[in-house]
């Protein structure tokens, strides 16, 4: 359920939006957010190698290869940590460790030890969250710069210190706080822009809370409720934003009630930091993960979209900064199919419309 890039505006036009600009490009999802942080991480681990290859007197791109591989891998790996942490579903001793485990990792696969790459990984997190956390009233600019060059300084000296290399530490690093703290802070961004003080925020939680309790009290989407062990409960919903007019369409899904689940999904949802409180339940199904269920949540959330105005990667004017299914997805036709069929047709299907056939029976 992780269509969360809501809209780009950038009214200072001062940020770095490279992640939700590739996504956007890419146009749909989970897969082009991974994709986008796979080139940020990769073509990142290509500069340090080269620049590390000069100061050994190497040719800048002797082993570009391996190093954009690995720092894909590492990229799309730190960016998940942070979306896991953001929605909830890890805490912040594990995020810091996680983090740790991946710069270790990373230090061992390029010949380093896995301790010196830990503290990287562990250190530089650390550093560039406590940097946004005292920068929080610098220019965006100045907060992404800041987050970064204290995290790839840090990593590196921690890494020094382990008994590891301080290039290998600044570039896991540079990584870590550039793919995690400075990269979500750039979804928050393209939101709505600047992000609202913490009792605003607080306050557009107590409305959303109270929205879904008014949907429960008006009995809308009553006995809508699953259990584990059974089939799962796939919705969608719509957040609105009161101040701008716009109209934001998401995806979850879980056991127990739909109130509930809905309710777990508001949880660090990136809307509530940008004035959008309405929440409605809109539609929903039983089925299993690749159910016609699943992809009738999957159609429908696409074909809400393109009703709202459709996604800003495709020049529309909606809150979704991104499709809820790519262009050219290989399921594309079966999820809109499935949508018609469950709930009725709202827009017409915007897919590519060359026949490639369903990847899942």
């Amino acid at each position: 359920a992780y269509n969360n890039p809501l809209m780009y505006t950038d009214p200072s036009g001062e940020f770095f939006f490279l992640i939700p600009a590739v996504a956007g490009f890419l146009g749909g999802g989970a897969i082009a957010t991974a994709a986008a942080a796979f080139i940020v991480g990769g073509a990142s681990a290509v500069i340090f190698n080269g620049v590390a290859n000069l100061i050994n007197g190497q040719p800048f791109f002797q082993g570009a290869g391996s190093a954009f591989l690995i720092g894909g891998i590492s990229g799309v790996l730190t960016f998940g940590i942070g979306n896991a942490a953001q929605a909830g579903l890890i805490g912040p001793a594990t995020q810091h460790i996680a983090h740790g485990v991946i710069g270790g990792v990373v230090s061992s696969v390029e010949g380093g030890d896995f301790f010196s790459g830990f503290a990287a990984g562990l250190v530089s997190h650390t550093v560039a969250a406590q940097t946004g956390k005292l920068t929080k009233h610098f220019t965006r600019t100045w907060r992404a710069v800041t987050m970064v060059a204290s995290g790839a300084l840090s990593g590196g000296i921690s890494s020094k210190l382990a008994g590891g290399s301080f290039m290998a530490g600044l570039k896991q690093g540079f990584a870590t706080s550039l793919l995690n703290q400075v990269a979500h802070e750039v979804w928050d961004a393209c939101l709505c822009g600047e992000r609202r003080s913490d009792a605003a925020i607080a306050e557009q939680r107590e409305a959303v809370d109270r929205r879904i309790n008014e949907l429960r009290n008006a009995g809308i989407g009553a006995g809508v409720a699953t259990v584990a062990g059974g089939p799962r409960l796939w919705l969608t919903y719509t957040l609105y934003n009161p101040e701008t007019g716009l109209t934001y369409t998401g995806r979850t899904s879980g056991f127990g009630p739909a109130y509930d689940i809905l309710r777990a999904r508001m949880l660090g949802h990136p809307y509530l930091f940008n004035g959008y409180q309405i929440v409605d339940i809109d539609q929903y199904a039983y089925g299993s993960w690749y159910s016609d269920a699943y992809a009738a949540i999957r159609g429908r959330e696409q074909q809400m979209i393109d009703f709202h105005g459709g996604a800003r990667s495709d020049g529309g004017t909606s809150a979704n900064l991104i499709r809820g299914v790519s262009r050219i997805n290989t399921n594309r036709f079966w999820y809109h199919n499935q949508s018609n069929a469950h709930f009725g047709e709202i827009y017409p299907f915007t897919g590519f419309s060359s026949p490639i056939g369903r990847l899942f029976p």
